[in-house]
Protein backbone atom coordinates (compact mmCIF):
# COMPACT_ATOMS: atom_id res chain seq x y z
CA UNK A 1 0.00 0.00 0.00
CA UNK A 2 2.85 2.53 0.42
CA UNK A 3 4.24 1.89 -2.53
CA UNK A 4 1.04 2.19 -4.38
CA UNK A 5 0.98 5.57 -2.67
CA UNK A 6 4.51 6.90 -2.88
CA UNK A 7 4.29 6.20 -6.86
CA UNK A 8 0.32 7.72 -7.02
CA UNK A 9 1.76 10.66 -5.28
CA UNK A 10 4.69 11.12 -7.54
CA UNK A 11 2.46 11.22 -10.82
CA UNK A 12 -0.13 12.95 -9.25
CA UNK A 13 2.34 16.21 -8.43
CA UNK A 14 3.97 15.29 -11.82
CA UNK A 15 0.93 15.46 -13.89
CA UNK A 16 -0.46 18.83 -12.13
CA UNK A 17 2.58 20.36 -12.94
CA UNK A 18 2.49 19.32 -16.88
CA UNK A 19 -1.18 20.09 -16.84
CA UNK A 20 -0.72 23.36 -15.73
CA UNK A 21 1.57 23.79 -18.84
CA UNK A 22 4.38 24.48 -16.48
CA UNK A 23 7.97 23.97 -17.91
CA UNK A 24 9.63 20.86 -16.64
CA UNK A 25 13.22 19.69 -18.19
CA UNK A 26 13.92 15.68 -18.28
CA UNK A 27 16.06 16.14 -15.30
CA UNK A 28 13.80 18.33 -13.49
CA UNK A 29 11.22 15.99 -13.43
CA UNK A 30 13.37 13.16 -12.85
CA UNK A 31 14.84 15.12 -8.98
CA UNK A 32 10.84 15.41 -8.69
CA UNK A 33 9.88 12.36 -9.11
CA UNK A 34 12.91 11.32 -6.93
CA UNK A 35 11.85 12.62 -3.78
CA UNK A 36 8.69 9.88 -3.77
CA UNK A 37 11.15 7.22 -5.20
CA UNK A 38 13.35 7.52 -2.34
CA UNK A 39 10.44 6.74 0.09
CA UNK A 40 9.06 3.86 -2.07
CA UNK A 41 12.86 2.08 -1.70
CA UNK A 42 13.42 2.76 2.26
CA UNK A 43 9.87 0.97 2.70
CA UNK A 44 10.73 -1.67 0.18
CA UNK A 45 13.91 -2.32 1.18
CA UNK A 46 12.70 -2.96 4.94
CA UNK A 47 9.78 -5.44 4.21
CA UNK A 48 10.92 -7.50 1.03
CA UNK A 49 13.13 -9.82 2.79
CA UNK A 50 14.64 -11.42 -0.69
CA UNK A 51 17.17 -14.15 0.18
CA UNK A 52 18.86 -14.00 -3.68
CA UNK A 53 20.82 -10.64 -4.06
CA UNK A 54 20.15 -10.71 -7.71
CA UNK A 55 16.82 -10.72 -7.18
CA UNK A 56 16.77 -7.82 -4.84
CA UNK A 57 18.88 -5.56 -6.79
CA UNK A 58 16.46 -6.23 -10.08
CA UNK A 59 13.57 -5.29 -7.24
CA UNK A 60 14.68 -1.65 -6.49
CA UNK A 61 16.06 -1.23 -10.09
CA UNK A 62 12.43 -1.67 -11.57
CA UNK A 63 11.04 0.08 -8.72
CA UNK A 64 13.00 3.11 -9.54
CA UNK A 65 12.55 2.78 -13.31
CA UNK A 66 9.16 3.06 -13.77
CA UNK A 67 8.86 6.53 -12.07
CA UNK A 68 12.19 7.75 -13.86
CA UNK A 69 10.55 6.84 -17.57
CA UNK A 70 7.30 8.30 -16.60
CA UNK A 71 8.98 11.57 -15.96
CA UNK A 72 10.89 11.58 -18.95
CA UNK A 73 7.67 10.19 -20.89
CA UNK A 74 5.50 12.96 -19.71
CA UNK A 75 7.94 16.37 -20.10
CA UNK A 76 10.20 15.47 -23.25
CA UNK A 77 9.30 17.22 -26.23
CA UNK A 78 10.29 14.20 -28.52
CA UNK A 79 7.67 12.56 -29.84
CA UNK A 80 9.45 9.48 -30.78
CA UNK A 81 11.30 9.18 -27.44
CA UNK A 82 7.71 9.69 -25.57
CA UNK A 83 6.40 6.49 -27.48
CA UNK A 84 9.42 4.19 -26.42
CA UNK A 85 9.22 5.27 -22.92
CA UNK A 86 5.99 5.27 -21.56
CA UNK A 87 5.05 1.30 -22.40
CA UNK A 88 8.50 0.86 -20.87
CA UNK A 89 7.10 2.94 -17.47
CA UNK A 90 4.61 0.58 -17.59
CA UNK A 91 6.35 -2.54 -18.17
CA UNK A 92 9.06 -1.56 -15.25
CA UNK A 93 5.82 -1.77 -12.88
CA UNK A 94 4.50 -5.01 -14.51
CA UNK A 95 7.86 -6.53 -13.76
CA UNK A 96 8.09 -5.10 -10.45
CA UNK A 97 4.69 -6.99 -9.43
CA UNK A 98 6.01 -10.10 -10.82
CA UNK A 99 8.59 -10.27 -8.77
CA UNK A 100 7.27 -9.30 -5.91
CA UNK A 101 4.49 -12.32 -6.18
CA UNK A 102 7.17 -14.46 -6.83
CA UNK A 103 8.49 -13.42 -3.41
CA UNK A 104 5.36 -13.12 -1.56
CA UNK A 105 4.76 -16.83 -2.96
CA UNK A 106 8.47 -17.79 -1.91
CA UNK A 107 8.79 -15.88 1.00
CA UNK A 108 5.22 -16.39 3.07
CA UNK A 109 5.46 -20.16 3.47
CA UNK A 110 2.94 -21.99 5.54
CA UNK A 111 3.74 -21.55 8.97
CA UNK A 112 1.99 -22.23 12.77
CA UNK A 113 2.63 -21.46 16.02
CA UNK A 114 4.32 -24.29 17.23
CA UNK A 115 5.66 -24.34 21.15
CA UNK A 116 5.80 -28.11 21.55
CA UNK A 117 9.83 -27.54 20.60
CA UNK A 118 12.58 -26.47 23.01
CA UNK A 119 11.93 -22.68 24.00
CA UNK A 120 8.33 -21.81 25.38
CA UNK A 121 5.86 -18.68 24.41
CA UNK A 122 8.11 -16.01 26.11
CA UNK A 123 11.78 -17.34 24.95
CA UNK A 124 12.62 -19.64 28.23
CA UNK A 125 13.38 -22.98 28.02
CA UNK A 126 10.78 -25.42 29.00
CA UNK A 127 12.99 -27.49 30.99
CA UNK A 128 14.02 -24.76 33.32
CA UNK A 129 10.04 -23.81 33.74
CA UNK A 130 9.19 -27.27 34.75
CA UNK A 131 11.98 -27.48 37.29
CA UNK A 132 10.65 -24.22 38.72
CA UNK A 133 7.44 -25.51 38.99
CA UNK A 134 8.46 -28.80 40.44
CA UNK A 135 10.69 -26.72 42.86
CA UNK A 136 7.24 -25.11 44.38
CA UNK A 137 5.05 -27.65 43.95
CA UNK A 138 7.77 -29.75 46.74
CA UNK A 139 8.43 -26.90 48.95
CA UNK A 140 6.69 -27.03 52.20
CA UNK A 141 3.99 -24.88 53.48
CA UNK A 142 5.62 -21.76 55.16
CA UNK A 143 2.41 -21.34 56.99
CA UNK A 144 3.12 -21.25 61.02
CA UNK A 145 0.14 -21.92 63.05
CA UNK A 146 -0.44 -19.81 65.94
CA UNK A 147 -0.11 -22.20 69.19
CA UNK A 148 -3.06 -23.20 70.66
CA UNK A 149 -3.40 -22.82 74.29
CA UNK A 150 -3.48 -26.01 76.11
CA UNK A 151 -6.09 -26.75 78.29
CA UNK A 152 -6.58 -30.06 80.76
CA UNK A 153 -9.32 -31.07 78.74
CA UNK A 154 -8.76 -32.89 75.43
CA UNK A 155 -12.40 -31.91 74.06
CA UNK A 156 -10.51 -28.36 74.13
CA UNK A 157 -7.73 -29.44 72.70
CA UNK A 158 -9.43 -31.02 69.69
CA UNK A 159 -11.41 -28.16 68.91
CA UNK A 160 -8.16 -25.92 68.58
CA UNK A 161 -6.59 -28.85 66.93
CA UNK A 162 -9.30 -28.72 64.35
CA UNK A 163 -9.34 -25.16 63.94
CA UNK A 164 -6.22 -24.80 63.12
CA UNK A 165 -6.05 -27.74 60.51
CA UNK A 166 -8.22 -25.65 58.89
CA UNK A 167 -6.80 -22.13 58.60
CA UNK A 168 -3.85 -24.02 57.06
CA UNK A 169 -5.83 -26.28 54.25
CA UNK A 170 -7.10 -23.18 53.46
CA UNK A 171 -4.31 -20.93 53.29
CA UNK A 172 -2.80 -23.93 50.98
CA UNK A 173 -5.90 -23.85 48.87
CA UNK A 174 -5.48 -19.87 48.46
CA UNK A 175 -1.81 -20.32 47.40
CA UNK A 176 -2.50 -22.93 45.29
CA UNK A 177 -4.76 -21.25 43.51
CA UNK A 178 -2.81 -18.37 43.08
CA UNK A 179 0.20 -19.77 41.18
CA UNK A 180 -1.77 -22.05 39.46
CA UNK A 181 -3.61 -18.56 38.02
CA UNK A 182 -0.01 -16.86 37.68
CA UNK A 183 1.41 -19.96 35.93
CA UNK A 184 -1.55 -19.99 33.38
CA UNK A 185 -1.04 -17.83 30.05
CA UNK A 186 -3.86 -17.38 26.93
CA UNK A 187 -0.97 -18.71 24.27
CA UNK A 188 -0.96 -21.85 26.85
CA UNK A 189 -4.42 -23.06 25.38
CA UNK A 190 -4.55 -25.32 22.35
CA UNK A 191 -7.64 -22.76 21.03
CA UNK A 192 -4.84 -20.36 20.61
CA UNK A 193 -2.46 -21.84 18.16
CA UNK A 194 -5.04 -22.98 16.22
CA UNK A 195 -6.35 -19.02 16.28
CA UNK A 196 -2.81 -17.42 15.33
CA UNK A 197 -2.49 -20.68 12.77
CA UNK A 198 -5.79 -19.54 10.76
CA UNK A 199 -5.14 -15.80 10.97
CA UNK A 200 -1.72 -16.33 9.60
CA UNK A 201 -3.13 -18.41 7.02
CA UNK A 202 -5.95 -15.15 6.15
CA UNK A 203 -2.82 -12.82 5.87
CA UNK A 204 -1.18 -14.47 4.08
CA UNK A 205 -3.75 -15.52 1.32
CA UNK A 206 -4.90 -11.78 1.36
CA UNK A 207 -1.33 -9.94 0.41
CA UNK A 208 -0.73 -12.27 -2.10
CA UNK A 209 -3.90 -11.81 -3.59
CA UNK A 210 -3.51 -7.93 -3.22
CA UNK A 211 0.09 -8.00 -5.28
CA UNK A 212 -1.87 -10.66 -8.07
CA UNK A 213 -4.15 -8.26 -8.34
CA UNK A 214 -2.10 -4.89 -8.81
CA UNK A 215 0.17 -7.06 -11.08
CA UNK A 216 -2.92 -7.52 -13.03
CA UNK A 217 -3.74 -3.90 -13.50
CA UNK A 218 -0.39 -2.54 -14.35
CA UNK A 219 -0.49 -5.44 -17.17
CA UNK A 220 -3.71 -4.20 -18.40
CA UNK A 221 -2.21 -0.51 -18.92
CA UNK A 222 1.04 -2.17 -20.15
CA UNK A 223 -1.34 -3.22 -23.04
CA UNK A 224 -2.94 -0.13 -23.87
CA UNK A 225 0.09 1.70 -23.50
CA UNK A 226 1.83 -0.71 -26.21
CA UNK A 227 -1.12 -1.05 -28.32
CA UNK A 228 -1.17 3.19 -28.57
CA UNK A 229 2.22 4.18 -28.77
CA UNK A 230 3.63 1.32 -30.59
CA UNK A 231 1.22 -0.58 -32.78
CA UNK A 232 -1.20 2.63 -33.90
CA UNK A 233 1.68 4.29 -35.07
CA UNK A 234 2.80 1.24 -36.96
CA UNK A 235 -0.51 0.79 -38.76
CA UNK A 236 -0.93 4.62 -39.45
CA UNK A 237 2.72 4.88 -41.34
CA UNK A 238 1.99 1.60 -43.06
CA UNK A 239 -1.80 2.60 -44.27
CA UNK A 240 0.67 6.02 -45.64
CA UNK A 241 2.87 3.99 -47.34
CA UNK A 242 0.20 2.48 -49.14
CA UNK A 243 -2.12 4.59 -49.87
CA UNK A 244 -0.30 8.48 -50.67
CA UNK A 245 -2.32 11.30 -49.90
CA UNK A 246 -3.49 13.31 -53.28
CA UNK A 247 -4.01 16.86 -52.86
CA UNK A 248 -6.87 17.77 -54.46
CA UNK A 249 -7.86 21.76 -56.79
CA UNK A 250 -6.98 24.65 -54.77
CA UNK A 251 -10.13 26.79 -54.18
CA UNK A 252 -10.82 30.40 -53.50
CA UNK A 253 -12.48 30.82 -49.96
CA UNK A 254 -13.77 33.77 -48.47
CA UNK A 255 -12.71 33.96 -44.74
CA UNK A 256 -13.98 37.43 -42.35
CA UNK A 257 -10.71 38.17 -40.27
CA UNK A 258 -10.83 39.15 -36.62
CA UNK A 259 -9.70 42.50 -37.54
CA UNK A 260 -8.44 44.79 -40.62
CA UNK A 261 -5.43 44.81 -38.79
CA UNK A 262 -4.98 41.22 -38.46
CA UNK A 263 -1.89 39.54 -40.35
CA UNK A 264 -1.86 35.96 -40.08
CA UNK A 265 1.84 34.58 -40.41
CA UNK A 266 0.99 30.27 -40.04
CA UNK A 267 -1.99 28.55 -40.60
CA UNK A 268 -2.50 24.76 -39.60
CA UNK A 269 -6.19 22.55 -40.95
CA UNK A 270 -7.17 20.00 -38.14
CA UNK A 271 -9.93 17.88 -40.14
CA UNK A 272 -12.29 20.47 -41.35
CA UNK A 273 -11.43 23.18 -38.88
CA UNK A 274 -8.38 25.96 -39.51
CA UNK A 275 -6.46 27.94 -37.17
CA UNK A 276 -4.35 31.05 -38.08
CA UNK A 277 -2.24 32.72 -35.98
CA UNK A 278 -0.47 36.19 -36.23
CA UNK A 279 2.65 35.06 -33.42
CA UNK A 280 0.73 36.16 -30.55
CA UNK A 281 -2.31 35.02 -31.22
CA UNK A 282 -4.56 31.98 -32.17
CA UNK A 283 -7.81 32.35 -33.80
CA UNK A 284 -10.39 29.60 -35.37
CA UNK A 285 -11.52 30.68 -38.97
CA UNK A 286 -15.02 29.78 -40.22
CA UNK A 287 -14.60 29.97 -43.95
CA UNK A 288 -17.04 29.67 -47.08
CA UNK A 289 -17.95 26.45 -47.26
CA UNK A 290 -21.02 25.18 -49.91
CA UNK A 291 -23.75 27.48 -48.97
CA UNK A 292 -22.65 28.71 -45.82
CA UNK A 293 -21.03 31.85 -45.44
CA UNK A 294 -17.92 33.02 -44.04
CA UNK A 295 -18.27 33.60 -40.03
CA UNK A 296 -16.17 35.88 -37.85
CA UNK A 297 -12.88 34.36 -36.50
CA UNK A 298 -12.86 33.44 -32.95
CA UNK A 299 -9.87 33.84 -30.43
CA UNK A 300 -8.67 30.25 -29.28
CA UNK A 301 -7.40 30.63 -25.58
CA UNK A 302 -3.96 28.16 -25.70
CA UNK A 303 -2.09 30.19 -22.32
CA UNK A 304 1.02 30.80 -24.51
CA UNK A 305 3.90 32.91 -22.68
CA UNK A 306 5.84 33.82 -25.47
CA UNK A 307 5.49 34.21 -29.03
CA UNK A 308 4.57 31.64 -31.62
CA UNK A 309 7.69 31.25 -33.84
Amino acid sequence: GIVCLGQGSAYFFLGHLVSQTRYLSEWAAIVLVFAFVYMVVLVTLQNFKARDPLLRLALFALLMAGPTLAAIGAVTPHEPLRLLVVPLCFAAHLLFWVLALKIAWQELTDKTLDFSGEFSFWGKKKDDDEESQRQGDERPEQWNPAPCQETSESAEKRRCAAACNSQAAAGASREEAQRSVSDHWPTDDDEFADKASSTSVYIRQTVRCTVFISGALWFAMFLWAAVVCWVEPLFAMKQEVEVPLVAGPAVDMEVLWPSPLFRPTTIACAGIRVFAADGFRVFELFPTIGSRSALPAEEVPCGLERPIV
